[in-house]
């Protein structure tokens, strides 16, 4: 069995500020799970391990907390965000992910219609594998 784990970024609302909404994640196999999570939990230790009053587990990876130039430049976060990518490719991770470019929408951003669109996207590719 394979575990799939998805979060969101950005929110569809047309009133939300955000440019870009995305669904993304990630599936490994059940056995690698515990792993993968001991992994990822050390890695956090390793690089960042002033977050979270130095426990690993307190705090949640934020897009926002790496991606943005500033925080991308610091060579900590850039080494912590290659070392889950190789993490992810030594458990045998496949990646997912779907976005929608709120200003090339050609229908009103209703989160009803495009929440269920991009889930059921991303079903269809866990599915196919």
């Amino acid at each position: 069995m394979r575990i799939l784990y998805l979060d969101d970024s950005g929110k569809i609302h047309p009133n939300d500020s955000t440019a870009v909404a995305v669904f993304a994640g990630f599936s490994v196999d059940e056995n690698r799970w515990h792993r993968l999570i001991r992994q990822i939990t050390g890695a956090k230790a390793k690089h960042l391990p002033a977050r979270g009053n130095d426990d690993p587990n307190a705090w949640e990876v934020k897009s926002g907390d790496f991606l943005p130039l500033n925080s991308w430049l610091r060579a900590k976060n850039r080494r912590f965000c290659f070392e889950i990518v190789d993490i992810l490719e030594r458990n045998a991770c496949k990646i997912y992910c779907v976005s929608l470019e709120k200003s090339k929408a050609k229908d009103d951003l209703s989160e009803e219609k495009f929440i269920p669109l991009c889930l059921s996207r991303l079903i269809s590719k866990f599915y196919d594998e």
